[in-house]
């Protein structure tokens, strides 16, 4: 895949062994814009898991992995952003050691985050230690993690929200959308693929749909599509 792999304190050999991190420049307005460094970190109880895969990784700390690169992260950089395959509890003491990171986003599949529902969103109120914003992204996938920040004149923050938006196949589709199925059904049932029109250049509707590889209602969808 194109994303890279970052981790910052996965060492080969005595030696770093992926790029500990990356940096975004992101616009503020049609000016202005700020560099977000994006590290990568794995909590130091998985070493065993990483030995696993292979006998000469080592995970040193985090905290020491942290600092140092704490200079280069903090001198070119406006926001540094940390992604911590670890508990929540380790998070927050990673964030009461280093008050200089800005955010840490903790991934781990095995924990149970306890979410408030609500129309296919779920909110997931940010923890702050000290000047660090602590949020979870979703367990396996099951969701796209929003966290929005809104910045002052100053660069302080001043807002943060973190939601949770369904992506599985789970959803229970709303009453407009269960219509759409059953005239999508009768549709496919009275064979109304068969026929073909052709439409004028100047009336045509062009349409961009996204679907998955290997999905069957994709695939109908797909179909239909090219008739209508």
């Amino acid at each position: 895949p194109e994303i890279p792999f970052v981790c910052a304190n996965i060492e080969y050999q005595n030696v770093l062994a992926f790029a500990p991190y990356v940096v975004s420049k992101v616009p503020l307005d049609s000016i202005k814009f700020i560099k977000i460094a994006v590290v990568g970190l794995i909590g130091k109880s998985h070493e065993v898991e990483v030995k696993a895969y292979n006998p000469s990784l080592t995970v040193i700390d985090p905290s020491s992995a942290l600092a140092n690169i704490k200079d280069e992260l903090t001198k070119i950089n406006d926001f540094v952003v940390v992604l911590f395959h670890a508990s929540i509890e380790k998070a927050q003491k990673l964030a009461g050691k280093l008050s200089w990171l800005d955010v840490i986003i903790v991934n781990q599949d095995e924990q149970t985050v306890e979410f408030t529902s609500g129309s296919g969103k779920k909110s997931d109120a940010p923890i702050v230690v000290g000047e660090t914003i602590i949020v979870t992204s979703a367990p396996k996938g099951e969701a796209v993690s929003v966290l929005d920040i809104e910045f002052g004149h100053d660069m302080q923050i001043i807002s943060r929200e973190n939601q949770h938006i369904d992506v599985s196949e789970q959803i229970e589709p709303s009453a407009e959308l269960s219509q759409l199925l059953v005239l999508y059904d009768e549709l496919i049932e009275n064979d109304g693929l068969d026929s073909e029109t052709t439409v004028p250049e100047e009336k045509a509707v062009y349409m961009v749909y996204f679907y998955k590889r290997g999905c069957e209602k994709c695939a109908k969808a797909n179909q239909i599509l090219k008739k209508l």
